[in-house]
């Protein structure tokens, strides 16, 4: 039986070896792809952002199929190093996971919420409430700083709380009230969240579509035919 020659159509180099000799094959090419997982554990008190430069240079280097999974178990802290990690969060384009396996308190619940995919331990408990904070310095300056204050944490604690707590709740979490939770009632909280969020979604979704079916729905004007003149 003769032997079978393989054609391809690679350029051959001046010192390949010819093909239709003894013992050649054909040549095959691959490329290799790098897929990244990390964990890590937020498990002591949230620090100032500088703690967290690893955690947030690894998420801005996400690709698509990279993953990242975030076990949080902490009592809180300073609000700055939970912002860091959140916008971090926000704008990576790996799959980043949230596991909270014990406490979500106060700047951990915050980062918990945040997350784009969040999974509840059987044990996790959460803590919500607002900030504390102060200010230094000259009267008008302390007053410019609270009044900035006061406006920045309300959308801060609004984007992460808005459909996990009602409207009467967040107010009252405003003005110093503590929230406590468990399991169940996180797990409750955020399947309510979820449908709240995807009503919003489907109301905004297409202004356009919403016009149309208006449109359906109201009665046809006849034309108007134009009068003869007399």
């Amino acid at each position: 039986m003769s032997q079978l020659k393989v054609f391809t159509n690679k350029p051959k180099a001046d010192d390949d070896e010819d093909d239709s000799g003894e013992g050649s094959f054909v040549r095959m090419f691959n490329t290799t792809s790098v897929i990244n997982s990390a964990d890590v554990y937020l498990d002591e008190p949230v620090k100032d952002v500088a703690y967290y430069r690893n955690l947030v240079y690894y998420m801005h280097q996400m690709q698509e199929h990279d993953s990242l999974n975030i076990w949080i178990d902490t009592p809180g802290g300073y609000l700055d190093g939970a912002l860091a990690i959140i916008d971090a969060m926000h704008s990576s384009e790996g799959k980043v996971q949230a596991i909270v396996t014990g406490r979500a308190s106060s700047a951990g619940s915050l980062i918990a919420l945040s997350a784009p995919d969040l999974i509840i331990g059987e044990r996790a408990r959460f803590m919500c409430h607002a900030v504390s904070y102060g200010a230094v310095g000259k009267q008008g300056d302390v007053e410019s700083e609270v009044d900035y204050s006061r406006e920045m944490l309300r959308k801060v604690l609004s984007d992460a709380y808005e459909g996990f707590l009602k409207p009467e709740e967040l107010e009252m979490l405003l003005i110093g009230k503590t929230y406590w939770m468990d399991s169940p009632e996180v797990n409750a909280r955020l399947e309510a969240r979820q449908e709240y969020q995807e009503a919003l979604r489907t109301a905004c979704s297409s202004p356009l579509e919403q016009i149309a079916e208006e449109a359906k729905v109201l009665p046809k004007k006849k034309p108007r035919t134009p009068k003869k003149p007399t």
